[in-house]
């Protein structure tokens, strides 16, 4: 049977669902408030739905009290939409009838609420927040009422955040452990040292910038801890931060691991070793020139090169000559960093390298350190080099 003709709102008789669906796009465009809430009365649930949905993006306070009205009625399946769309207006009034959504055994309603709850955190929603993720079975639940618990930072939940880091589902413990950061209380210290063994790697990723932000551990500190980390992903990370603080306490940890197993760390080692001015960094990635690994001797001589120490010209000389393309390129661009004379005869030598830009970077080395031009053309190079060569050392005084 055709559907009975309704008047909707506009003055049109719309008989078909779809329709009067559609029209409701067309009230949001113009903005027809009036449309839209006369249609949360509509006798189809979806037309209602999107109605309420619609009031959510363009509504005003004045729809706060029809959309509680909604979230009340439990005869059809609009009070999730309705908890969403108070959220998004955003009136404290909606607190009071979305915390008593709380209680309701539709799992939606009681989602939709907590999510909304967060756009206007209140010191009234700590206690019901706190009983629900108390009692609530349902690990999602939990999980958005720690959430909102988390952005009222009231120190009443800190118990409750404490005993979550043991929480079988690893995104609780990861939301706790943020929080706890947060909370700023020292008690959590011991806790969360106690997870730097958890599982998983972003539980104590998150724990370890909680216990910088309580400030009893330095954030050099808490990297150190994370080259012991069992992923070497993260033992990686640390790596690199470690590099850029640059602080002579990560001296001895990087040496340690620069034998990681993992090569991804290892290299990530060797950046950081380039970035620390210590005697026993400069020692390390000299043996780390001799390393089986090509990509490590690479990353070696880029960080000799940083440091800057003429001692390392002996082995970037020898590098120079490395089976290894992305070697030879490096130990080429580490030696310019010294302007060493002695690196003149092994780049007139890679003129004729095979690879066309490991010639082409012996050029400019070249052009740099004797303040000649001859291109890449290696004759030129070398009769300029048997005429001057001798005289090694009267040209490094005249460079100075």
């Amino acid at each position: 049977m055709a559907e009975e003709n309704k008047s909707i709102p506009g003055g049109t008789p719309e008989p078909d669902v779809a329709a009067r669906r559609k029209r409701l796009d067309l009230f949001e465009r113009q903005r027809n408030l009036e449309g839209v809430r006369e249609a949360v009365n509509d006798p189809d649930p979806s037309v209602r739905k999107k109605a309420v949905q619609i009031l959510g993006r363009i509504g005003t306070s004045e729809d706060v009290d029809r959309l509680v009205q909604v979230l009340r009625d439990s005869t059809w399946d609009g009070r999730a939409p309705a908890a969403e769309a108070l959220g998004s207006l955003g009136d404290p009034k909606a607190i009071g009838p979305l915390l008593a959504a709380l209680q309701q055994t539709d799992w939606s309603l009681r989602m939709y609420a907590l999510k909304a709850l967060q756009r206007f955190p209140q010191e009234p929603m700590v206690t019901p927040v706190i009983a629900l993720v108390n009692s609530d079975t349902d690990r999602t639940i939990r999980r958005e009422g720690l959430r909102l618990l988390e952005v009222l930072g009231d120190p009443r939940a800190y118990d409750l955040f404490v005993e979550a880091l043991n929480d079988t589902d690893w995104t609780i413990r990861w939301i706790s452990a943020e929080a706890l950061g947060k909370l700023g209380d020292k008690r959590a210290i011991e806790p969360l040292l106690k997870i730097q063994a958890d599982v998983e790697e972003k539980v104590r990723w998150s724990a370890r910038i909680a216990l910088e932000k309580l400030r009893d551990i330095s954030r050099v500190e808490l990297l150190i801890i994370g080259l012991g980390d069992e992923d070497p992903l993260l033992r990686a990370a640390a790596a690199d931060e470690l590099g850029k603080l640059g602080h002579p306490m990560a001296l001895e940890p990087l040496l340690y691991s620069s034998r990681d197993p993992d090569e991804d760390v290892r290299k990530e080692v060797v950046v950081a070793l380039g970035n620390l001015a210590e005697a026993g960094a400069y020692r390390r990635l000299l043996e780390l020139m001799d390393d089986s690994s090509p990509d490590i001797r690479c990353v070696a001589a880029d960080a000799l090169g940083k440091l800057g120490n003429s001692g390392a010209v002996d082995a970037l000389l020898k590098a120079v000559d490395d089976t290894n393309d992305s070697v030879r390129w490096s130990a080429m661009w580490a030696l310019g960093k010294f302007h060493d004379l002695r690196a003149v005869e092994p780049l007139i030598r890679h003129l004729t390298d095979e690879v066309p830009y490991l010639r082409r970077e012996a050029a400019k080395l070249l052009r740099d350190l004797t303040r000649e031009d001859y291109g890449e053309d290696p004759a030129a190079w070398q009769k300029w080099w048997e005429q001057y060569g001798a005289s090694l050392g009267d040209m490094m005084a005249l460079q100075g």
